[in-house]
């Protein structure tokens, strides 16, 4: 994959318009896949796919569907 495909935190936050702390605690609940380093850098289709399971009604699986939604809690609850 190429570089254009790799995001960072700010990149995120912008896409999601939200904080840069809330990417973080998305991270560190594992709902949002990335690679660790200086600067932490997402994959494109990572947060394409957080962004599917985040989706009301995304998870095909119960007990994904409640892992994801208690992350999203957490990061919410975080940003507050």
């Amino acid at each position: 994959m190429e570089n254009s495909w790799l995001l960072l935190e700010r990149e995120v936050a912008e896409i999601l318009r939200c904080s840069t702390s809330t990417v973080k605690r998305l991270r560190f609940s594992g709902a949002l896949r990335y690679l660790v380093g200086r600067p932490v850098r997402i994959w494109r289709q990572d947060l394409d796919a957080y962004l599917r399971s985040a989706r009301r009604g995304g998870e095909r699986n119960p007990e994904e569907k409640r892992r994801r939604a208690e992350a999203i809690k957490q990061a919410v609850r975080g940003s507050s």
